[in-house]
């Protein structure tokens, strides 16, 4: 009887009683005995899928007996899901689909709650003719094994979790190389084409030539056993990143079996080492500037102490020369000296206050309606004595499309084309040339563009020396600041004025061959309406002939004739006018005006053509002389020819439009108009003077007492208020200084304008004050006073602003009688 009747006949004999049976039952009892020893469960079915028996383990892992298990289906043991996929599996063999035996493992619920992990072996069993008689199984309790196994996969999932969640590239190599595990970081940055790396070997990962740096030192420490360590830059990684790389050999105790590969990404704190350098040799950079700063202070320091003490020099030598020399011409001689040495300190000042406003922030504009004529010709006045005295050939070429008048700030404006010009006549040798140029670049929104050239034919300025002439304390070569002298402060200023008024400057230069300064600035174009004051210019059938070498001046004047109405003709030299104007005679069409220019070439000068000029035309014609030259060094000789009225070059319309009304209707030679400002007739006018220090006092009454007004004075402005108040409307103005003991001028000005009738609102207060600054003005203003005169005081700007305030009808007597008649009215 085989194994499995022998189970079915126990099943059948409950009681254990061993049927009696032939000797090989013995066999049998030792058989189910050595089974039921199985460390292993066993059991098999029928066909039918029916349990029909088990070994002991079995029955104690089901927790049956021989009886309960005996007929039973997998549905009587196990929950349906579980029957179901055991009714699957025996089934793949009841159709042949399987045919061998075959392992697997299952987790199953028991019933005592004692939930398995079970290895199954299961195998079919044949009868003679090849029919399953029954599957037999042999079942494994794996619990422990399973357990160990999930543990173990809980594991290397938290430990791949943790590899992929820091930011440090890890990857795991054995001895031959292949990958064991790469976490995410490090296929992010070295192998971004590849979702998996696990199986590969390395060298087919990193197979680029930029990666040779880690393959080597990988199997450097593979076969050395030693760690490695080295970085990686940008081009060796082929990524944007630097990377510190350490590689560990991973010993086993007994051999080396593999390297871990760890890379950190070090950017963050290669970029911090580069801004440190960076920031380190830009401190280095600051303290070589602050060194040189301090140098170029230093040196800004000595040319200030020459600059500065040269005039002082020459101002205390001249005075004792004057004190001990008893020759007028020598004294007067002394004095010019003094003068000029005293205006050029005072430009010295000037700068060094306008550089410490701009150093403080503090340069400011003040903008006001100026003419570009008196812009011009102040200009010219200025510089052209330092050039005349190089005989230079200074020429000023205006665009005759600018308008007349703007609204800006004029001295600033002057300040910078004179530094230019003074700079352009001091780099340049005797009988150089100088050339100022302005030009009309367009007019937009009521403001035109004004471009302003200052050239030389001078020493020139190398690309080196161009690098520092905008720098503050700096000029562009110490052996020139010797020889030339300055402050090196001029450009700096006009740089950052040129910037204020919204435009900009720049230089060309080759050094030998002569420099252009050029710059633009935009000007707000004011309407200044009719020509105030005269009778309207009759110019009839007016005739002119212009006589100068330069071909743009005859042009421009040609141009500014001809817009009045005057026929024009031209010509270059003394010998072509002389015979335009015998033709004119001898056409009867005669020339009425002549504009001359005094150094005519050819032979025949500007005099000597007016001379013959009159005698040709028996006196009948007009001739005005032209010249760069000041009028007092050829008035007597001029006059004697028969000139009657001269205009300074450049020419401006205006100028020329006032001579022409001068001479026009006038007999010729009546009298000569030399266009320039004369010392003003203020006779009738009475003038309060408050003024504490004594030689300020007596500085504006030599100024003013020359044009007939009649002066007081005050020595502080408690007086000041106390002669006004008593005069009783006496006073026509009152020149109030600032800065005044027990009163200043603000206060006494405030309580002049606080006091009882028209003279106390009407009468003229006009600040004459050291105190310059745009907020000094401002206040000046704030307080009731109507003008503002710097100290030291230019006789020619003071005499401009009382005209001034006397042709606006704002002089005491002018105003009270003009509000008395307003009354009346």
């Amino acid at each position: 009887m085989d194994l499995l009747e022998q189970n079915k006949d126990d099943a059948a004999n409950p009681a254990g009683k061993t049927p009696e049976g032939p000797p090989c039952q013995e066999d049998s009892a030792e058989l189910n005995a050595i089974i039921d020893h199985l460390p292993m469960a066993l059991y098999w079915k029928d066909a039918g899928l029916t349990y029909r028996g088990g070994n002991a383990e079995f029955l104690r892992m089901t927790g049956l007996t021989r009886r309960e298990l005996y007929g039973k289906t997998d549905a009587d043991l196990h929950a349906e899901k579980i029957a179901r996929r055991f009714r699957q599996e025996d089934g793949e063999f009841l159709s042949g689909e399987r045919k061998e035996g075959w392992f697997s493992d299952k987790y199953i619920p028991m019933k005592d709650g004692a939930d398995i992990w079970a290895r199954t072996y299961k195998i079919p069993v044949f009868d003679g003719e090849a029919r399953i008689k029954y599957i037999m199984g042999l079942v494994q309790d794996v619990t422990e094994i399973k357990q160990d196994e999930i543990a173990l996969e809980e594991r290397e999932s938290i430990l791949r979790t943790i590899l992929n969640a820091t930011s440090e590239r890890i990857v795991f190599v054995d001895q031959p190389g292949k990958i064991l595990v790469a976490n995410a970081a490090f296929m992010r940055d070295f192998a971004p084409q590849r979702q998996e790396a696990a199986g590969l070997l390395i060298d087919d990962l990193l197979a680029s030539p930029f990666f040779q740096k880690i393959l080597g030192g990988m199997y450097n420490a593979l076969a050395s056993g030693k760690p490695r360590h080295f970085d990686l830059t940008p081009e060796e990684s082929r990524t944007d990143k630097y990377f510190d790389v350490s590689i560990y050999p991973v010993n086993s105790g007994k051999e080396i079996i593999g390297a871990a590969i760890f890379a950190n990404d070090i950017t963050q704190r290669k970029q911090d080492e580069q801004a440190l350098l960076q920031r380190s040799e830009e401190l280095r950079a600051a303290m070589l500037e602050a060194e040189k700063a301090s140098k170029s202070k230093g040196d800004f320091l000595s040319r200030m102490s020459h600059e500065i003490r040269t005039p002082i020099g020459a101002i205390i030598g001249m005075t004792k020369i004057a004190f001990a020399s008893d020759d007028p011409q020598k004294v007067r001689d002394c004095l010019n000296k003094i003068d000029s040495s005293s205006r050029h300190l005072l430009g010295i000042i000037n700068d060094v206050l306008d550089m410490s406003k701009i150093e403080a922030g503090k340069l400011v504009l003040s903008d006001a309606v100026f003419s570009l004529d008196d812009l011009i010709t102040d200009i010219k006045n200025v510089s052209s004595v330092r050039s005349e005295e190089k005989r230079q050939d200074f020429r000023i070429v205006v665009d005759n499309t600018l308008p007349e008048c703007f609204f800006a700030d004029e001295l600033r404006l002057r300040q910078v084309v004179t530094n230019l010009l003074s700079n352009a006549v001091k780099f340049t040798p005797e009988e150089g040339t100088v050339r100022l140029e302005l030009k009309n670049l367009g007019l937009k929104d009521g403001a035109v563009l004004l471009e302003v050239t200052v050239s030389d034919s001078g020493i020139g300025i190398s690309p080196e020396q161009q690098a520092a002439l905008f720098q503050p304390f700096e000029q562009a070569d110490g052996g020139i600041a010797r020889k030339y002298g300055g402050t090196g402060l001029g450009l700096v200023i006009c740089k950052k004025i040129v910037e204020m008024m919204g435009g900009r400057i720049r230089v060309e230069s080759e050094l030998g061959a002569g420099s252009r300064f050029i710059f633009n600035v935009r000007l707000k174009v004011h309407d200044k309406g009719e020509k105030a004051g005269g009778p309207a210019l009759q110019i009839g059938d007016m005739r002119a002939l212009i006589v100068d070498d330069n071909f743009e001046t005859r042009e421009y004047l040609k141009h500014i004739l001809e817009k009045i109405g005057v026929r024009c003709d031209a010509a270059a030299n003394g010998n072509q006018a002389l015979r335009l104007a015998a033709e004119a005679k001898e056409s009867k069409d005669v020339f009425n005006v002549f504009f001359v220019e005094r150094a005519l070439p050819g032979g025949i000068n500007g005099v000597e053509l007016t001379a013959r000029i009159k005698k040709l035309l028996c006196g009948k014609a007009a001739v005005i002389m032209t010249s760069v030259s000041e009028w007092e060094e050829f008035r007597e000789e001029a006059v004697q020819a028969g000139a009657c009225g001269f205009i300074p070059k450049p020419l401006f319309p205006s100028a020329v439009f006032d001579v022409l009304q001068e001479i026009s209707g006038a007999a010729a030679g009546a009298g000569v108009r030399e266009g320039e400002k004369s010392v003003p007739d203020l006779t009738g006018c009475k003038i309060l003077i408050a003024e504490d220090v004594e030689i300020n006092r007596e500085i504006a009454q030599a100024l003013l007492a020359v044009t007939g007004a009649q002066l007081d004075f005050a020595e502080n402005g408690r007086q000041a208020v106390d002669k006004f108040r008593a005069g009783r409307g006496e006073y026509d103005l009152i020149l109030m200084d600032i800065h005044m003991p027990e009163m200043d001028g603000y206060e006494a000005t405030k309580l002049i304008r606080a006091g009882d009738g028209e003279e106390a609102r009407l009468i003229p207060i006009m600040a004459m004050t050291a105190d310059a600054f745009k907020e000094d003005i401002e206040k000046c203003k704030e307080v009731g006073m109507n003008d503002h005169i710097t100290k030291p005081i230019d006789e020619n700007e003071l005499y401009k602003k009382i005209v001034s305030c006397r042709a606006a009808g704002r002089l005491g007597s002018q105003a009270r009688n003009g509000a008395k008649d307003e009354q009346k009215e």
